[in-house]
């Protein structure tokens, strides 16, 4: 029961703490200073990952669920230069320091000329 519980929508809590993220809905409205004097927050707790028991976070690896990212993936195999990847791309489940590296290899892959056989520096 107080007005703001923190002082942006989400605060992630990356290392050494028992959640994730804190969200707190009320800035999502316009005018969020206008709103009642309480306020709603979602707190976010990892869990531990066991393999093959859980798969943590946004894919949902059913046989249903697989036909249709299948199907998503063959149109966009029909775009000429349209190279897509990460979470929802891949359909698994990356951190944010897995995907950059993925992403960074695939830059690198794409930039570099047929003719010269060398990656190119950033």
């Amino acid at each position: 029961n107080q007005q703001f519980y923190q002082e942006n929508s989400v605060v992630n809590y990356p290392n050494n703490y028992n959640l994730t993220r804190i969200t707190e809905f009320k800035y999502f409205q316009k005018n969020h200073k206008d709103l009642p004097s309480h306020t709603i927050i979602c707190q976010e707790h990892p869990i531990p990952y066991v393999k093959g028991v859980n798969d943590p976070y946004y894919v949902v690896n059913t046989e249903d669920s697989r036909q249709v990212h299948q199907q998503y993936r063959d149109i966009a195999a029909m775009v000429e230069g349209l190279t897509v990847l990460g979470r929802l791309a891949e359909y698994r489940y990356y951190d944010m320091d897995q995907i950059v590296a993925v992403a960074l290899n695939k830059a690198r892959k794409l930039c570099v000329k047929p003719e010269v056989d060398e990656v190119l520096e950033f």
